[in-house]
């Protein structure tokens, strides 16, 4: 069973990370989109983007910004399954007149 406390903490993590799950997937989705950008347009600039390092620079910096955005939304997803499971098992002890 899960217990208040547990959902508490849950909805206090949903209600705090808001703002910052929003941040963390518009960091990834602006790297992502100058992904182009930053590798080059011509062969020449393609060429010293991957001979100087910035292109891959830029491919690590989109990886960690994926990957915080990710985890970030993969934890709201785990909290908000475990509101919805303790909201189901109260449902069913109300029902089943368990209070």
């Amino acid at each position: 069973m899960i217990s208040d406390d547990r959902r508490d903490m849950a909805l206090t993590f949903l209600a705090q990370t808001d703002e910052p799950c929003a941040s963390a997937q518009a960091d990834y989705e602006a790297l992502n989109n100058l992904k182009d950008q930053a590798k080059g347009g011509t062969a020449a600039e393609r060429s010293e983007a991957f001979k100087d390092g910035s292109y891959e620079k830029h491919i690590n910096l989109l990886r960690a910004a994926q990957f915080e955005f990710l985890k970030m939304k993969n934890r709201r997803m785990t909290e908000s399954l475990i509101v919805e499971c303790w909201r189901s098992e109260n449902a069913n002890r109300r029902q089943a007149g368990i209070l």
